[in-house]
């Protein structure tokens, strides 16, 4: 969001992992979204179905939408094996 610092620390990370979803189903379209389900938290998308979901410290989530799942993939595993954060 525009004049809003929503830059989280790498420590505030509890997991990481790419996933499938519904960007009209699960967050009622494209763009930064608050999911209808507070259990899903907020999205950041602009095309496609999949993403990097990040659930944090404080119990909130985000989904960073992307069109390159393998680069994703692979950065998120990069992540976890350097972090030794928890893979879903």
């Amino acid at each position: 969001m525009p004049g809003k610092n929503n830059l989280q620390s790498w420590d505030a990370i509890t997991k990481a992992y790419v996933r499938n979803y519904s960007a009209i189903g699960e967050y009622g379209g494209w763009g930064y979204r608050v999911s209808f389900s507070k259990s899903k938290g907020k999205a950041y998308n602009v095309s496609g179905n999949v993403g990097i979901q990040l659930e944090l410290k404080n119990g909130k989530k985000v989904l960073i939408g992307t069109q390159q799942k393998d680069a994703a993939t692979s950065a998120i595993n990069y992540y976890l094996k350097t972090t030794g954060h928890e893979a879903n």
